[in-house]
């Protein structure tokens, strides 16, 4: 395998783990984004980018857009089902874990 091709699927490889890591972040993002609109329905005066909002985390480089969108779209996917299937399975991995331990 060459140099470059090793680069272009590392590259891929990277662009996942973001897509995945913004799925994530979105988790604290939502929230923040969605009480500061309340917020400023209400007559607040929320500044557009409060902190932990989607639009901080962008400014500040915590959820970079992934380079290959393909790859970052799948990263995505995989950072929303990954922590649904663990909550899913939750029971049999501690059951599992608490038989190894006897």
């Amino acid at each position: 395998m060459d140099d470059n091709r090793l680069k272009e699927l590392l590259g891929y490889g990277r662009d996942f783990a973001q897509g995945a890591s913004n799925s994530a972040a979105s988790n604290i993002s939502g929230p923040v984004d969605g009480i500061a609109w309340l917020l400023r329905r209400a007559g607040m005066a929320i500044p557009e980018a409060p902190i932990g909002s989607s639009e901080w985390m962008m400014a500040n480089g915590l959820t970079p857009r992934p380079n290959n969108r393909l790859a970052g779209l799948l990263g995505e996917s995989a950072g929303v089902a990954g922590p649904a299937m663990l909550l899913n399975r939750s029971q049999m991995l501690a059951k599992g874990l608490l038989d190894h331990g006897k």
